[in-house]
């Protein structure tokens, strides 16, 4: 019985904050981040940093990184699942698909016009990851998920 005392507690708890922490204002807040990033982004003169290593050392710096934050990322998403409500969680997952798709879709229309418009840089693609993410959220949450 203590057992399910204690997940009671921890449930609260996390749905407590998740609640207070409102996720309309986050995304809001992501999305004005993404938007300032990818703008900030525009203005600087040395964006682009060219690294002194060889490829293979790019590579075995890189694959493990992004192993380990692959799996960090897979463990929060899992607690977020296992804690939020199912309508947030989905709104959320949704709002991260779009931003995705909606960056992937981009690039490729940016890089018709690269000759005119230049090129995107990393955080250009942040951020917009991070305003896709944002508007994605939001038209679900008025839309609706159905």
């Amino acid at each position: 019985m203590s057992g399910h005392k204690e997940q009671v507690r921890k449930t609260g708890f996390w749905q407590g904050l998740h609640r207070s922490i409102k996720p309309d204002w986050m995304f809001g807040f992501v999305t004005l981040i993404g938007v300032g990033l990818t703008v900030a982004s525009f203005v600087d003169p040395e964006q682009i940093k060219v690294a002194e290593v060889s490829l293979w050392v790019r590579l075995g710096a890189m694959l493990p990184l992004l192993l380990l934050l692959s799996y960090c990322a897979t463990l929060m998403a899992a607690l977020d699942r296992r804690w939020t409500e199912e309508y947030h969680f989905q709104l959320m997952a949704n709002g991260a698909i779009i931003g995705v798709i909606t960056a992937v879709f981009a690039n490729m229309i940016w890089l018709l016009f690269v000759d005119t418009l230049g090129s995107l840089t990393p955080n250009n693609l942040i951020g917009m990851i991070m305003i896709g993410w944002g508007l994605g959220y939001f038209f679900y949450r008025f839309r609706g998920l159905g």
